[in-house]
């Protein structure tokens, strides 16, 4: 075997460990977040981002947060209907835009077993979030998040991040970005449809 041949089948076997020891730390990071109750990335990725049937779908994390008027709303008492959680912040205007799709969702089905909750992630007090909830005319609930229910979520790197649970406690979609509020109409019309035994 040549010098260069060697070089060679060197440079390719650290290359090819190199990549296994990516491999692994990427599985256990998701282990991880998975074991701790969260959401793993992968499974947000590349199975959350299209309707998941029911035979399929994954746990929410369990979590329990106030809104701003001093009401407890979480995981295990919202079992039963409908969940859609949007993730928002005062200084996201990607967060702002989405207020009116959030708002016709609210007005649709508000008579319906359908809760929609807005959890801010800016670091204000509960009075600040009441004031801006106000001045915003938000009819839904609106909680402050702790640090426990983002890293669950998974919800570090964009806005708004929004989830929809069904009535098992159970991840429908996750949608990055904005919302299409004509989208989740047929989504949420679909859970509240009956199924036959």
């Amino acid at each position: 075997m040549s010098p260069h041949t060697n070089i060679y089948m060197r440079a390719r076997l650290r290359f090819w460990l190199f990549l296994i020891l990516m491999l692994v730390l990427l599985i256990f990071m998701e282990y991880y977040q998975l074991n701790q109750g969260g959401i793993g990335y992968f499974y947000k990725r590349y199975f959350a981002s299209e309707y998941i049937p029911s035979s399929s779908r994954f746990p929410s994390p369990q979590w329990s947060l106030k809104d701003t008027e001093g009401k407890t709303y979480s995981s295990e008492n919202l079992k039963g209907q409908v969940v859609l959680i949007n993730f928002w912040a005062t200084w996201s205007t990607k967060s702002l835009d989405e207020f009116p799709a959030l708002i016709d969702l609210q007005e649709k089905f508000k008579n319906n077993d359908v809760t929609i909750l807005g959890v801010s992630i800016d670091q204000i007090d509960n009075e600040k979030l009441a004031n801006f909830k106000e001045k915003s005319l938000l009819p839904y609930p609106n909680l402050v998040s702790d640090t426990d229910m983002i890293e669950k979520f998974g919800v570090f790197d964009s806005l708004p991040m929004t989830f929809l649970i069904d009535q098992n406690g159970n991840i429908v979609r996750f949608y990055k970005g904005k919302i299409s509020s004509a989208e989740l109409s047929r989504v949420i019309e679909d859970l509240l449809t009956p199924t036959s035994p």
